[in-house]
């Protein structure tokens, strides 16, 4: 799934507007961290406020927990 790099400023390996796999979703401080490729080809943690969802409907199927159904 991809995601749009849109922070203000510049990390070392992101460029804004760009898009970037996302490949997990962390709890980690103050909050979730998306775990992404950037530049340099491997996988950072950034704060989820660094990017767009750009498909919330993979991101629902591919990172959110299956609900349970408990009919009897």
């Amino acid at each position: 799934m991809k995601v749009k790099y849109i922070a203000e400023g510049s990390p070392l390996s992101c460029i804004k507007g760009k898009l970037y796999e996302l490949i997990a979703i962390e709890p980690g401080p103050g909050g979730d961290w998306l775990r992404v490729i950037d530049e340099s080809g491997e996988d950072y943690l950034y704060p989820v406020t660094a990017f767009e969802i750009t498909d919330y409907a993979t991101l629902k199927e591919k990172f959110m927990p299956k609900t349970v159904s408990l009919t009897a």
